[in-house]
């Protein structure tokens, strides 16, 4: 695999997701699904879409089109890696991508399996109104929870992944810039 040769942007102390980045090595097991050179694909909180990930850029900007082309280019490479992999390991109905930075902005990818096991008017709705309704549900604990389990353990649903990705040939990157 070539290595990219990505400007630095500066990290923002207060960005969650820049945080993040900085030190991996204290993720819990079954966070951390893939290290590639301009991302890290880390388990959404979500998995009762089992397999949701979201992809967060190595590079703190905005917007994604402030990234240099070939950044976003492999940026955009990689997200489609990671919905190969999710298609591959839990072969869901439909994939739902979303890049929308309005409470974070940093660019990152939020990559929703929907499956058929989804209640049928729920199906249609986005990930997001599902999760207000359970935020403004009288047992908020409860549905919130419901939400964020899925029928594998989150260390199982990484590792599936992480097979995923081994097979289609992605190779990981150690170099935590």
């Amino acid at each position: 695999m070539v290595l990219l040769n990505v400007p630095s942007f500066p990290r923002n102390a207060g960005c969650p997701f820049c945080i993040r980045l900085e030190d991996t090595d204290r993720e819990p097991p079954g966070e951390l699904v893939w290290s590639f050179p301009t991302s890290m694909a880390f388990l959404g909180r979500w998995q009762h879409w089992q397999g949701y990930i979201v992809l967060v850029s190595r590079s703190h900007c905005r917007e994604p089109i402030h990234l240099p082309q070939g950044e976003l280019d492999s940026y955009t490479r990689e997200m489609f890696m990671v919905a190969r992999s999710i298609e591959k390991a839990f072969q869901p109905l439909k994939l739902n991508y979303e890049l929308l930075g309005n409470q974070v902005e940093h660019p990152h990818w939020h990559i929703f399996p929907r499956q058929t096991n989804e209640m049928e008017k729920d199906q249609t709705q986005p990930v997001w109104v599902l999760i207000s309704r359970a935020e403004n549900h009288l047992e908020k604990k409860a549905a919130l929870s419901r939400l964020e389990a899925g029928t594998l353990q989150r260390t199982e649903i990484c590792h599936r992944l992480k097979i995923a990705l081994r097979e289609m040939g992605a190779e990981w990157q150690a170099e935590n810039r």
